[in-house]
């Protein structure tokens, strides 16, 4: 079973931000704090290291104590760039993908991914699948995903040919859906500003 040493989390926070007036969603206060501070909170305790995908306030997100990438260029590219960037960076066995806006996700999240790949593997030993997303009984959340650090090359072909949506990246990998009963409000993306 993948243990929280096995596991870097990476905090996506380079979008545009252009559902909340172009601001940096990392830095919006929510429940009076900064998102990224609060994700920061929230992801630690499940993982053994965090990284950062930001592409904008970087010294701000340098004060935070841990490593900061950012895209190669400043087109905001998408978020599996960022996913890229980090996990060439990743001393890990596995990177665990987590958007800045999604604050509602429990405090064990990780730990119960695991525990549905541990009995993945018990009752079917052949598998050898590498990526793995979320998934509520409403719909797929592609971005929420944990993905082998041994995949650097396949996302790297994924995106050198013109790749871009994460779905797809998942398609071309054949990556597992991984349901943990969690209902749909449990997924919320904080996308507008009237939600901060």
């Amino acid at each position: 079973m993948l243990r929280k040493e096995d596991i870097t989390g990476l905090i996506l926070a380079g979008g545009k931000g252009s559902r909340v007036n172009g601001n940096d969603k990392g830095l919006m206060l929510y429940l009076g704090r900064p998102l990224i501070e609060q994700q920061i909170e929230w992801l630690r305790p499940q993982v053994s290291t965090i990284i950062i995908s930001a592409n904008r306030n970087l010294d701000y997100y340098a004060t935070l104590g841990y490593p900061v990438v950012s895209d190669s260029n400043d087109e905001f590219r998408g978020p599996m760039h960022g996913v890229f960037q980090a996990i060439k960076k990743c001393s890990s066995h596995y990177l665990y993908v987590h958007p800045v806006d999604m604050p509602n996700l429990p405090d064990n999240l990780i730990h119960s991914i695991c525990a549905v790949l541990f009995r993945v593997k018990v009752t079917d030993p052949n598998n050898e699948r590498l990526s793995f997303y979320l998934k509520s009984k409403q719909r797929e959340h592609y971005l929420s995903m944990l993905i082998s650090a041994n995949l650097v090359e396949e996302l790297k072909e994924f995106l050198t040919n013109g790749g871009n949506r994460v779905r797809d990246f998942h398609q071309t990998i054949a990556s597992l859906a991984v349901a943990l009963d969690l209902p749909e409000s449990a997924f919320l993306n904080l996308n507008h500003s009237r939600e901060y």
